[in-house]
């Protein structure tokens, strides 16, 4: 019952979620795949809306705004792979370097904020290395797959845990009845 250390609570099968932070620029290569999703802040904290997904949503039937965000499998210049979460402006302006990328190619992708508010606006920039097809293998080989992704969002946000097993359907009736809950004030 009482422990003489503290565990290590973080689960191996969650991936850090960057957010980009105002005065500190992130330099990464994107690696595989991306999550959309469009989301709600209700109450201090984000929940996915479930319109698409069911044909109802009990956040946006009390009127809550939408939001929507991209997250990106990517791999920082330390070799870790993370997502990258972006809104829907800083991803026009990442898919902007992509119609330029000469294939054969690595993007490097530079993301940042000004100093000052932490909703600046984010720029995006980047730098495109030739390499052979070895060299653009070895530099997606460490990447996410998309259920992890996912679990890790589902994490993130506090939801009832998913296992790629589980029926979508069922999952997304279960993710609303947690939300209804919220609005109660039961959770």
């Amino acid at each position: 019952m009482f422990l003489e250390q503290m565990p290590d609570v973080r689960s191996p099968r969650q991936v850090e979620i960057v957010r980009v932070k105002p005065g500190k620029p992130l330099r990464m290569i994107l690696t595989g795949d991306t999550i959309r999703i469009m989301t709600h802040w209700y109450r201090g904290k984000t929940f996915p809306c479930l319109k698409a997904a069911l044909g109802r949503c009990p956040l946006c039937q009390l009127g809550v705004n939408q939001r929507y965000y991209a997250y990106y499998a990517i791999r920082s210049l330390d070799g870790k792979p993370r997502m990258l979460e972006l809104t829907s402006t800083a991803e026009a302006r990442l898919v902007e370097c992509f119609k330029v990328c000469p294939s054969g190619s690595v993007m490097y992708v530079l993301v940042s904020r000004e100093h000052g508010k932490r909703n600046n606006p984010i720029t995006v920039s980047a730098e495109y290395r030739d390499c052979s097809p070895e060299d653009v293998a070895h530099a997606n080989r460490i990447t996410l797959d998309r259920n992890l992704m996912k679990r890790s969002l589902t994490h993130l946000w506090n939801l009832p845990p998913w296992n790629e097993s589980d029926n979508l359907q069922t999952y997304y009736a279960i993710v609303e009845n947690h939300i209804k809950e919220v609005i109660s004030g039961n959770v």
